[in-house]
């Protein structure tokens, strides 16, 4: 399909016209307007479809008329009133029929004649090809940059409001503090300076104006005179007024407003394409009109007489249009939109996304446009299978990279199969390849402590870093907890294919199903760093990641195993979506740094902008399935209310679990009811299902695998293994020991426990030189399959 509009390359340094209006559909002496990166391609027909009688108390109210305009396959609508049109002549010298300024207020039914010669002047309008990249007639038709955009959808509204977005807000009763620590984010620096600029005029205004009156008394003792008080009070009063009204107005800016299906966008002007802020629709979204009664229990401010409120549990946003019109009309479409988008709502274990059937379509919101591709997803074991189709698949990136991490390394190698396969797939180069052609990279990387883990996530920025190529670390630790992480591993290409489960691109993580402890031969599969025993030697200084930390000649390295999935089609706009709230949360609350550029903020596709060859060109491998992404956020961590739909996944499958549950996890800490030291419940949920399943006579089994030790370097009883020592105590307290664990529990009323659950490691051997080793298989993988029909990944 044709696009209804195009752009235009402007030239160097120039830049739209946003402050003319000229030219005359019917003169041939029209000045076109200056180069602009944005015009429709023809004239839409112009249709009065509609007038809406606006009640007022002064005249009695006023009309709006309803246009629908339409291009070869685009139809959307636009208001606009008598007075609007005859100011938009007078701002362009068009010739405007003065016959209809008398129907602004007429009260009575509009006739069809009137409807016919509105309907004529916005054609006659349009019919100039000269007028189709003005700002102003775009700014009239509502139409911006990404009005028609094919990958975020048509917009449902479109144009110029004045907003401020603040990012703290009032949640749940509790008040987040402005201002935190000694660093503090964009948004609280500018809610710091506009308060300390209120406060400053408030103070400073009427002083002032009272010392000039008593600086004006002939006699000094006269300072404190009446009439010094009278007349500074009678100026100042107007005049704090005044400044109070042109301070609303600076805290206000302009911005072009864009609503789509599942989010309110605002850009700089209606040719940019990079929001400056975005509310994406999610669960307990308020929109509220701003008036007398709002305005205290909404906290707004006072000087908006027509406006909008979108609180969400991110953000607070206030806007306002100069027509009360505009006011109901875009709150009715936003409060349709909202109530319309499926991430407005939880759905299945409170999720923020939907259950999505293997031959769903997408169906985000109104007027969305749908996708026949299946929701399929592939499962990958071990890194080598993983690494070679995230490889295979980030080539093929047209659009987008999304990509986060609790650990990245930025020359980690996907494939080695060869050393020339080997230089070619290192992810740096893979994202550098990829900017080039144009795509847009996003990398969002835990930003951990220095001094107890060796990510170094300074170093992956530094290298990651360049030309299209976004990256950004959270958290800062000045704000939010310290003892939590950002523990995700998720891949996303243009929104169509998503990668989710546990293997972190960095160091120690490759590795194939047969888990070789030996790598001695000429081609080597792990260099430097990554030949790796955590147990014997942990990492430092990976930014040094060619450097051997063990001998390979004496120590086996230890095996890593995980488990990840590749998920393609509409459900990979929901990875998608998580990814755009957690990085669009970030660039707003970024801790000020002059020398750190401004990341551009984020928005959904209406739909996944791969094809089914698109899909096929990287293999098969995919099976048609029945999927729902979950997940673990809360405010510090992604600002909106805690979810916690994984672990009320877990529990509600193991609550239905018939005859079968496997479970792979690098740890398993949980607690019981009334437990107060660990909060998740997922061992109070298996005690109960295999207690029901005894009483009832079922066969039942629960089998775990876990790594036999944790990952920390030193033996068990060496002084420095508190960590290490720490987590067994709590896996112990869990599964045996303290007299409330899962088996002592059991054996109170199982006879045999090991009946229905049992708990198992890996090991592997090999010959290195003449001597035979052996090592742990690292489990770090977070899968639970039951009764061999539902999985968690």
């Amino acid at each position: 399909m044709n696009s209804p509009y195009t752009r235009i390359q402007s030239p160097r340094g120039a830049a739209p016209d946003d402050s003319s209006f000229s030219g005359s559909p019917n003169s041939d002496d029209v000045e076109a307007s200056p180069a602009s990166v944005l015009r429709i391609s023809q004239a839409p027909s112009v249709a009065v479809v509609a007038i809406d009688r606006i009640q007022t108390s002064a005249w009695g109210g006023y009309n709006v008329f309803v246009l629908e305009l339409t291009l070869p396959g685009r139809t959307w609508r636009t208001r606009t009133t008598i007075w609007a049109l005859f100011w938009l002549a007078l701002r362009g010298s068009n010739r405007f029929p003065y016959s209809l300024l008398c129907c602004h207020y007429r009260a009575k039914s509009v006739s069809d004649a009137t409807r016919a010669k509105v309907a004529a002047y916005v054609t006659s309008l349009v019919a100039n090809d000269r007028l189709w990249g003005n700002p102003r007639l775009l700014a009239f038709l509502g139409v911006g940059a990404t009005r028609f955009d094919p990958l975020y959808g048509d917009s449902l509204v479109e144009g110029y409001v004045r907003m401020r977005h603040v990012s703290t807000q009032k949640r749940h009763g509790r008040r987040r503090r402005s201002c935190v620590g000694p660093h503090y984010p964009r948004g609280n620096v500018a809610r710091l300076v506009e308060c300390s600029i209120g406060l400053g005029l408030c103070f400073v205004v009427p002083t002032v104006i009272y010392f000039f009156f008593s600086l004006t008394q002939s006699d000094p003792q006269d300072m404190f005179s009446s009439s010094a008080l009278i007349n500074g009070t009678a100026i100042g009063v107007p005049v704090l007024i005044v400044t109070s009204v042109l301070y609303h107005r600076w805290l206000h800016r302009r911005k072009w407003m864009v609503v789509k299906p599942s989010c309110v966008a605002f850009f700089n002007d209606l040719h940019s394409t990079v929001p400056t802020h975005v509310i994406l629709f999610q669960p307990n979204m308020v929109v509220a009109d701003i008036d007398k009664k709002s305005i205290f229990r909404l906290a707004c401010l006072r000087w908006m007489n027509q406006g909008i409120h979108v609180a969400s549990p991110a953000a607070l946003l206030d806007f306002y249009v100069l027509a009360a019109s505009d006011t109901k009309f875009i709150r009715q479409v936003l409060d349709d939109t909202v109530a319309q988008c499926i991430y407005s709502t939880s759905h299945k274990h409170t999720s923020f996304a939907p259950v999505r059937d293997a031959h769903d379509q997408v169906n985000r919101g109104v007027n969305e446009t749908t996708s026949s591709l299946p929701n399929r997803a592939a499962s990958l074991v071990d890194g080598e299978e993983t690494f070679a189709s995230m490889f295979a698949h980030l080539q093929q990136a047209k659009t987008q990279i999304f990509i986060t991490g609790w650990w990245i390394t930025p020359d980690y190698a996907l494939v080695r199969t060869s050393d020339k396969a080997r230089d070619e797939s290192t992810l740096v180069r893979l994202l550098q390849d990829a900017a080039a052609r144009g795509v847009q990279v996003y990398v969002l990387i835990y930003k951990e402590h220095k001094f107890v883990l060796p990510n170094d996530s300074q170093h992956a920025r530094d290298e990651l870093r360049g030309p299209n190529i976004h990256v950004s670390r959270h958290p800062e630790f000045y704000l939010v907890p310290q003892m939590w992480s950002h523990h995700e591993k998720i891949v996303v290409i243009d929104q169509s294919v998503a990668f989710v489960g546990g293997l972190d691109i960095a160091l120690g993580r490759y590795d194939s199903p047969a888990h070789d402890l030996v790598d001695s031969g000429p081609q080597q599969t792990w260099t430097g760093q990554d030949y790796s025993n955590p147990r014997v030697r942990d990492f430092v200084d990976v930014a040094n990641h060619r450097a051997e930390l063990i001998d390979r000649e004496a120590v086996p390295r230890m095996p890593w195993h995980d488990i990840h999935c590749r998920l393609e089609g509409p459900v990979a706009l929901d990875v998608a979506h998580h990814f755009i709230l957690r990085w669009n949360f970030t660039v707003e609350n970024k801790v000020v740094s002059i020398r750190s550029p401004q990341r551009p903020m984020l928005l959904p596709f209406a739909k996944p902008i791969w094809e089914a060859t698109d899909y096929a060109l990287n293999g098969s491998g995919t099976d048609a399935v029945n999927c729902q992404i979950v997940r673990s956020l809360c405010q510090w961590s992604g600002g909106i209310a805690t979810e916690k739909s994984i672990q009320e996944a877990y529990i509600d499958l193991i609550r239905t679990a018939q005859h079968f549950i496997y479970i792979e996890n690098q740890f398993f800490v949980s607690g019981f009811e009334h437990e107060k030291n660990v909060a998740n419940r997922v061992v109070d949920a298996l005690y109960h299902r295999i207690v029901a399943a005894h009483e009832a006579k079922q066969t039942f089994r629960v089998m775990f695998l876990m790594p036999l030790l944790p990952s920390f370097e030193g033996a068990v009883t060496s002084s420095s293994s508190a960590s290490l020592r720490a987590v067994m105590h709590w896996q112990y307290t869990t599964i045996c020991r303290g007299g409330n664990s899962l088996l002592e529990r059991l054996a109170k009323i199982v006879p045999d426990p090991s009946q229905y659950v049992a708990f198992f490691g890996l090991r592997q051997h090999a010959m290195l030189g003449t001597q035979v080793v052996t090592e742990m298989i690292y489990i770090h993988s977070k899968l639970m399959i039951v009764d061999d029909r539902m999985a968690i990944i």
